[in-house]
């Protein structure tokens, strides 16, 4: 039973005598106090679920797992920010953002520390915005080879000139999605993004229509369209989110 609830049944007991019907002084003033003490739980409860925990985030774009479709180069992610929204079973739902501001190489690991108020998630997510930082004319750039069936290479190079954001789902360490967070207990995280995973996925009939022409095959919002939406709409497929 809540607090508010608690309250509301000793309100209910008091009722019942005649002196309450009678607008008695005396009950009257227990009638305040008892509404006092509501206001004062609440109060209390409410400071509790603010209380952060505080988590770090070992954030990695990976793009070195053995593949025998795409050798990726080097990998270029300028990533502007990281926001968390979930769902408490406690209290309030959350969204909270930090500016990260920064040009992630791929195999890099950027550490984040990101306080998080405490309590029981029934949903936790994290959203990555990437976007085109002061200089920059990509918010992601991906150069590398890709070996087609027949055992011929050609060199690609991706840049995405638009802003993208890349989303998943928090997990615990058995999988499964209710994330439980204590201030009295420090929390880490892995934010692994596979890029290698992304690209031997798209369909080998994208990348022979755009290896028509000759050179690199260069794939940007205006050119191969289909290999470029096909990665900026799957980006957040790929992106895995795991308490330790």
């Amino acid at each position: 039973m809540t607090p508010i609830s608690l309250v509301w049944v000793a309100y209910n007991f008091f009722c019942k005598f005649e002196l309450i019907k009678n607008h008695s002084p005396t009950m009257k003033a227990v009638s305040l106090l008892i509404f006092a003490f509501a206001f004062l739980v609440l109060g209390s409860c409410n400071r509790k679920w603010k209380q952060p925990t505080n988590c770090t985030f070992e954030m990695s774009y990976v793009d070195d797992n053995a593949s025998a479709k795409n050798d990726v180069s080097a990998a270029l992610y300028f990533t502007e920010s990281l926001d968390f929204m979930g769902s408490r079973e406690e209290a309030g739902d959350v969204f909270l953002s930090k500016s990260v501001n920064k040009q992630i190489n791929g195999n890099s690991t950027e550490t984040i520390n990101f306080d998080l108020p405490q309590g029981t998630y029934s949903s936790l997510s994290a959203t990555l915005t990437l976007s085109r930082t002061s200089g920059a004319a990509h918010s992601i750039r991906i150069l590398g080879k890709h070996y087609f069936d027949d055992g011929s290479f050609s060199n690609f190079q991706f840049d995405i000139d638009t802003e993208v954001t890349i989303s998943g789902t928090c997990k615990e360490a058995n999988g499964t999605n209710t994330v439980v967070l204590s201030r009295k207990i420090d929390r880490n995280a892995r934010m692994d993004f596979n890029l290698n995973a992304l690209l031997d996925e798209i369909p080998e009939s994208y990348w022979i229509n755009a290896a028509a022409g000759s050179g690199t095959i260069v794939v940007d919002s205006h050119s191969n369209s289909s290999l470029y939406l096909y990665v900026i709409t799957q980006l957040s497929n790929y992106l895995e989110i795991r308490f330790l």
